[in-house]
């Protein structure tokens, strides 16, 4: 049976709750299926914009003092994803890698959690007939 390459997406994020000291939880923050790598990539970015601003809203989003700086040594993974999501040399790594078939993962911690964020290829069986009404609807 034929096979169709799309993307599979994902991000989670890790961290133990004020209300469950000792636990660690695991939340997926998003899951995403991509026709093409370009259009995963474009997810993975903006869900590590979406997690950056979450965490760090940076100038613009503080509202007074709210938002706590990040503590001295630790590393600070909103500026991480951020700086990610700018490189264009990283960005060229990551398509390039799926073009090859490869899973692209971002695995951040701080003192707050630890964020994954992945795209990978998967193969779609295509039968007959998915083909045809693919065919008629392009007409």
């Amino acid at each position: 049976m034929p096979t169709l390459t799309a993307y599979w997406g994902e991000v989670i994020a890790e961290g133990a709750p004020y209300s469950l000291p000792g636990r660690v939880v695991r939340i997926v923050l998003g899951e995403r299926t991509a026709a093409n790598r370009r259009l995963a990539l474009r997810w993975l970015r903006g869900q590590a914009h979406r997690i950056a601003d979450g965490l760090d809203p940076g100038p613009a989003g503080i509202v007074g003092t709210c938002v706590n700086r990040t503590p001295n040594g630790l590393p600070d993974v909103p500026q991480q994803l951020r700086d990610w999501c700018t490189d264009d040399d990283r960005q060229a790594a990551a398509l390039a890698q799926l073009t090859r078939g490869e899973p692209v993962a971002l695995d951040m911690a701080d003192h707050t959690g630890r964020y994954y964020l992945a795209v990978w290829p998967i193969c779609i069986p295509v039968t007959l007939s998915d083909l045809l009404t693919t065919a008629r609807a392009a007409v």
